[in-house]
């Protein structure tokens, strides 16, 4: 399809997620097929479970008709190095990441379009999530409205929510690739620049919760110590915009990160 102002990219990052790939892939193939996305990207972070293979021979159409565009790094380099990685490859004006263990909504996808129309003049617009067992949305149930830097740094989004952001925006606010995560900063970092960004009342996506391998996990967290450190260090840069309560907890994580790193050290 011709790109346009409103056209969606989707990029997908995957690390030796080949048993969930394919769903992940055939939800956003139909938002291909009904105008609403123009090609998915997807980034193997070096995985060793042959997802490059199962894309080669399950994909091979799409990827010959550049509806999926595949990039492998050859040393795994962590989500967010993906995440850039795809924005820079993408055609689209829109970029959404959708993790490759999550899927769309398919039966949103139009409204999905209509309100990223609606918004053509805003950073980026976060669509709300629901748990893929129970198909129920995770976080509150909060009428759609703009996000400011002291609200998303003090409270956080509500729930998970799936980011959908202008390709200009992410690639001038990429996210911290030698963190392996902590995309927040790159929020915190559009708000504090007067970017807007809107939180969409409409479900989108559903969520794995499934594994261990979220960092969110908490073998992630411990693992991700040291990096986690720096993390809540960087939040400082936006002191202004913490709460007295938000600024105690910054603190003191980065006292309890500094000691697991301690501890990984002692541990090895």
């Amino acid at each position: 399809m011709p790109v346009s102002d409103y056209t969606l990219s989707i990029v997908t990052p995957t690390y030796n997620r080949k048993h969930l790939l394919g769903r992940s892939l055939d939800a956003s193939l139909q938002l291909i097929q009904q105008g609403i996305a123009c090609e998915i990207v997807v980034v193997d972070d070096a995985s060793t479970d042959q997802t490059s293979e199962f894309l080669t021979s399950n994909y091979a159409d799409e990827i010959a008709q550049r509806l999926i565009v595949v990039e492998r790094f050859e040393k795994n380099q962590g989500v967010t190095a993906a995440k850039n990685r795809g924005a820079e490859l993408a055609r689209g004006v829109w970029v959404a990441f959708m993790d490759s263990d999550d899927n769309f909504i398919v039966e949103h996808g139009m409204v999905m379009l209509t309100e990223l129309v609606e918004h053509h003049d805003d950073a980026a617009v976060f669509f709300r999530c629901r748990d893929n067992q129970h198909k129920i949305q995770i976080g509150p149930d909060l009428p759609a409205g703009y996000i400011g830097l002291k609200q998303i740094i003090n409270q956080g989004t509500p729930g998970e929510c799936l980011p959908v952001i202008k390709r200009q925006v992410i690639l001038s606010y990429p996210y911290p690739a030698e963190l392996r995560g902590s995309e927040s900063l790159s929020y915190f970092g559009m708000l504090n620049a007067e970017h807007r960004i809107f939180i969409s009342a409409l479900i989108v996506r559903e969520y794995e919760y499934a594994g261990d391998d979220r960092l969110s996990a908490k073998k992630g967290l411990r693992a991700r110590a040291a990096k986690l450190v720096v993390h809540n260090v960087r939040t400082l840069r936006f002191i202004s915009a913490l709460s007295a309560k938000t600024l105690f907890g910054v603190l003191l994580r980065i006292a309890y990160y500094s000691w697991l790193t301690c501890l990984n050290k002692i541990t090895r």
